[in-house]
């Protein structure tokens, strides 16, 4: 699957609202949003999300103040991390994950010893049953490991640098996973299930005759004044959010006059994505919408008169480029 800023972020800001609608949950959410934003390169707000979800306290207490510490290592703050990562280890979370994130950061920096005081919390709040059913997996059973094997992965690492002989446990995960290969694996953790997440998302698109003035007001966030390219790049990105699992996609038409409308009564930065969304939002109660993808012999949704299956449906990802050799 091929990511683009903007179908990440349009899958934020879905998972985003997500946290409203189901307050019972909300700090997984927010979480979960997080990340979301993490992926699409707006870490303001997802640290801002992150101290949301620290805020409300509870075991997603642990996994927010070490989603914040990575945040802000990433962002070389790190007497802030520091300052996590301390008041992690004071509030001892019940749950195994934080600590693994913790012991992740502080291998990725050098400091295996005190990698291994972290993994091996990490180890003593592991479940028992989970642990016993470890050795019966086989790679055949997907892809998504449980926390137990990432957890013990992030051990077998700490104990390689550490040149500590191999143990059961060690063994154990090697013979389920490649562990050299979940090096530097410290991302915000899938630490729910989410079989309730968002299928449905809003984006939004520009007209073909709004291209070239949009491109012109605001070329950071239309790149290109030719609409075939704009297109283009908008049905790859809905595709993308499609592999992401939203089964409606709806697209709302943009206008140049409307954004900046907006903008100028808000103050906000077109290039923000979460001003962006609020545009859209207000946009889709004024337009009408259309679901992608339309049937192929359809009109294709980006008015070019053609069908579907004759226009955007054959839009491609750019090859990736081939290296030429200079020997003959």
């Amino acid at each position: 699957m091929e990511d683009s800023n903007a179908a990440l972020a349009a899958h934020a800001r879905a998972v985003e609202a997500g946290a409203d609608d189901d307050p019972d949950r909300r700090g997984e959410r927010l979480v979960q949003a997080a990340e979301a934003w993490m992926r699409a390169g707006e870490t303001a707000h997802a640290e801002s999300l992150l101290t949301a979800a620290l805020d409300l306290g509870g075991e997603v207490r642990g996994i927010a103040r070490s989603g914040l510490a990575e945040l802000l290592s990433e962002q070389e703050r790190l007497d802030e991390a520091d300052e996590q990562l301390d008041a992690l280890w004071q509030e001892r979370p019940a749950t195994p994950i934080p600590y693994r994130i913790a012991a992740e950061l502080f291998l990725d920096h050098g400091d295996a010893e005190e990698a291994e005081a972290w993994i091996e919390e990490a180890v003593g709040h592991l479940d028992e049953d989970e642990l016993a059913d470890l050795p019966q997996r086989t790679p055949e059973d997907g892809d998504s490991l449980p926390d137990p094997a990432l957890v013990l992965a992030t051990r077998w690492r700490v104990r390689d640098v550490l040149n500590l002989p191999e143990d059961e446990l060690d063994r154990t995960v090697s013979s389920l996973v490649d562990v050299e290969q979940l090096s530097g694996e410290v991302a915000l953790p899938d630490a729910w299930e989410n079989p309730d997440a968002p299928t449905e998302v809003r984006v939004m698109y520009w007209p073909r005759d709004e291209v070239a003035a949009a491109h012109e007001r605001w070329p950071d966030l239309v790149t290109s004044a030719d609409p075939e390219q704009v297109s283009r790049e908008r049905e790859l990105d809905n595709r993308t959010l499609s592999e992401l699992g939203y089964a409606r996609i709806e697209m709302v038409p943009m206008s140049t006059a409307k954004l900046a409308h907006f903008v100028e009564r808000t103050g906000g930065d077109p290039d923000d994505h979460t001003v962006l969304g609020a545009c859209v939002d207000e946009r889709a109660e004024q337009t009408t919408m259309i679901t992608w993808p339309p049937d192929r012999n359809d009109p294709c949704w980006c008015g070019s008169d053609s069908k579907y299956k004759k226009c955007c449906r054959n839009a491609e990802f750019e090859p990736e480029p081939v290296a030429v050799s200079s020997e003959s």
